[in-house]
């Protein structure tokens, strides 16, 4: 069984969800692809760049649903990029 079909099993059994942003960095190819299980979105900033890229990708809090296929996205990355991705994270109060 998958680490995900488990993972939604145990969440659905406490009624319980998450909220996962997941990323890989292939080396190789340089490019960076993720998915957002209803995570805020990832913020990569460029080496150089003044500007913002929202790395923004659909699906639905983890757990909600037992299977559902979430949006895959791709991104290349040039060397210090890597460096410069941060998860926004803003909590209120």
């Amino acid at each position: 069984m998958a680490v995900g079909a488990v993972v939604v099993h145990d969440l659905a059994r406490s009624e319980l969800f998450v909220s996962v942003f997941l990323a890989y960095f292939d080396p190789a190819s340089g490019t960076l692809s993720y998915a957002s299980a209803g995570h805020n979105p990832a913020i990569l900033r460029r080496v150089g760049g003044a500007d913002a890229e929202s790395l923004d990708a659909e699906g639905i809090l983890f757990g909600v649903v037992g299977d559902y296929t979430f949006e895959r996205k791709t991104v290349r990355l040039t060397p210090g990029d890597l460096d410069a991705l941060t998860r926004l994270a803003i909590e209120d109060g």
